[in-house]
């Protein structure tokens, strides 16, 4: 029930006004001075308030304190309605004037306008403040995308640069965001990095084949997928937690390398068609940088000699070439290359040596170093030097592979993560007729390291 209180010294008019509202449906309390409007005007909606009033405070002052401490819409009674009266009275803000006598539906009416106007008033304050909230979000999350920008133009490792995309979901405020990366070798979505809380436990790889999976669909058509409600019928998750999700997918040269995943799993709030917006320039700036710092080789053999082959290797197929230095691994290679087979040297010898050093003018090769240059890759981004050799081997429909730096990389990486790769590597041979040749110094390996090798690759 909305409750007025009227202020009004003159018995006679205080209960005729409150006879009328009573009748009407409002509730009504009744004062005759401003000190007593003071007291009870917080349980109020409405104030009807009589502008001349008996005592030190008069209605006018009254009408001031109540906008200014309870923001209660004021609606002036007066006898008075000349301009002077008028002109002091528009100081306090009311939300109108009733010269007496008025009519009960004159007053009906006035008081219904006031409190409507005051709930619109309220709404617009409301409106305003969460647009101010929604203005001063937007900067920060503009200022955010910026930032992580900025720090993707001055990164040059793949690893980092993930981590800096994964960083930055969880700076624009997602509870719980991760990366999955595709392998096209192997045909499935993995989980590679994420930030926030819950996130999935142990190696997650999803068959693309598999397109119930709204992660598998998002890659699979590169496309947005935005589930603003989750049921069955849209598909499985990865996580059955989640109501309300998104995966975009990161598209490098048509194609799709990756995708992001976010949720909100603590508070449950909904993915937002801004927040959307915002991952999709997330994984625009991502595919950039992918882009921009993977090595393109071309597959170009040394020579296309017709005379017969000293040491030939067959396609889809691991070597181990066991010697301490890599000699005899670089002679087969250089029979096969000089032969119209094109290959591809990763090593940790400087490329401009090996180049004079076995007269390989045509050949692509990249250097093993932390050393900063457009010809070396980091040992800690064997990820993107997969990524390379893949690329490479799909160019031609044969090719042979050098890795010369093993050892370097365990001793930089660990076993365990090179053995993975080495392991995906092997399959890139097999599908893409392919030959990878690893010169390995036995020593340096553990009894058990070597042994793994033995059983995954050929040795010569």
């Amino acid at each position: 029930m909305t409750e007025i209180l009227v202020v009004e010294d003159e018995l006679i008019v205080a209960e005729d006004i409150q006879r009328s509202l009573k009748d009407s449906g409002y509730g009504v309390s009744v004062v005759t001075s401003g000190e007593e409007a003071l007291q009870k005007a917080d349980k109020s909606d409405l104030v009807l308030m009589d502008i001349v009033l008996e005592g030190t405070m008069d209605g006018i002052e009254a009408a001031e304190y109540l906008h200014d401490q309870f923001d209660i819409p004021v609606v002036f009674l007066t006898a008075y309605a000349d301009e002077k009266t008028l002109k002091k009275a528009k100081m306090a803000k009311p939300y109108g004037y009733l010269v007496k006598p008025f009519e009960d539906r004159e007053l009906h009416a006035t008081i219904e306008m006031a409190l409507y106007r005051h709930e619109m008033e309220k709404k617009v304050e409301e409106n305003k403040k969460w647009l101010e909230e929604k203005i001063e979000e937007r900067s920060r999350r503009i200022e955010t995308l910026l930032d992580i920008r900025q720090s993707l133009q001055k990164e040059g490792n793949w690893e980092k640069g993930l981590v800096i995309i994964a960083e930055g979901m969880a700076r624009l405020g997602f509870e719980r965001c991760g990366i999955f990366l595709v392998n096209l070798v192997k045909n499935t979505l993995e989980y590679h990095f994420g930030k926030g809380t819950d996130l999935p436990e142990g190696d997650i790889s999803l068959s693309l084949q598999d397109t119930e999976y709204s992660g598998v669909k998002c890659v699979v058509e590169k496309r947005t997928i935005h589930i603003k409600e989750y049921s069955s019928k849209k598909g499985r998750q990865i996580s059955s937690e989640s109501d309300s999700f998104v995966w975009v997918p990161i598209i490098v040269q048509d194609e799709a390398f990756a995708a992001l995943a976010a949720d909100n799993i603590k508070s449950s709030n909904p993915i937002t068609e801004e927040d959307v917006k915002d991952l999709e320039i997330l994984a625009g700036m991502c595919g950039v940088f992918i882009d921009r710092t993977r090595i393109l080789v071309e597959p170009i053999p040394e020579n296309s000699l017709e005379t017969e082959f000293k040491h030939w290797l067959d396609p889809s197929e691991g070597y181990l070439v066991v010697e301490k230095t890599p000699e005899k691994s670089f002679e087969i290679f250089c029979d096969l290359v000089t032969h119209g087979i094109p290959g591809f040297v990763v090593s940790r010898e400087y490329p401009e040596k090996l180049k004079k050093e076995y007269k390989l003018t045509k050949t692509p090769m990249l250097w093993l170093s932390r050393f900063e240059r457009d010809d070396a890759i980091h040992p800690d981004s064997i990820s993107k030097l997969v990524y390379i050799i893949r690329d490479f081997t799909k160019k031609s429909e044969e090719s042979v592979v050098l890795l010369d730096g093993l050892e370097y990389l365990v001793t930089q990486t660990g076993f365990e993560t090179v053995l993975y790769y080495l392991q995906e590597l092997k399959d890139i041979m097999v599908t893409q007729n392919s030959r990878l040749i690893i010169p390995v110094h036995k020593d340096v390996l553990s009894l058990r390291e070597y042994s793994i090798l033995e059983r995954e690759f050929k040795v010569l």
